[in-house]
């Protein structure tokens, strides 16, 4: 994949056609997600799924049955390769996937603490701009 380069959004697609096999409704594939059913109809309207938080982006992977990298890549996930123009990205995807489920969690929940602090940064900041 192309550095910069925005997959579009399969999980219309995805969650449409577990509609149709298993005949449930949105709601039921929502509780599955364990996200509340607007979350999920948010997550299907948008045009990319870089854009739709990572968090909720995973729940919805693990509640369709699927890998986060099935689900952004589609078929062709294997064949991928995984190119990130952030080198961090790259570093952690590949600590990932040598560490047990353990320190998995560990870093995961390491992520969600980092991207609270940026949130409050970056809310901080958009006050001090307001203020000046």
């Amino acid at each position: 994949m192309e550095e910069g380069v925005i997959m579009g959004n399969r999980i219309d697609e995805v969650v449409n056609t577990l509609k149709e096999r298993e005949h449930i409704t949105y709601r039921e594939i929502a509780e599955r997600c364990k996200i509340p059913e607007q979350t999920l109809h948010s997550a299907r309207r948008r045009k990319s799924m870089d854009s739709i938080h990572v968090d909720v982006f995973l729940k919805i992977a693990h509640g369709l049955g699927m890998t986060a990298e099935e689900l952004y890549y589609g078929d062709n996930h294997k064949t991928q390769s995984h190119v990130y123009s952030d080198s961090r990205q790259q570093e952690a995807n590949e600590i990932w996937s040598h560490v047990n489920e353990t320190y998995r969690k560990q870093m995961w929940e390491h992520a969600k603490v980092i991207d609270m602090a940026y949130n409050k940064s970056a809310e901080r900041d958009s006050l001090q701009e307001v203020a000046i």
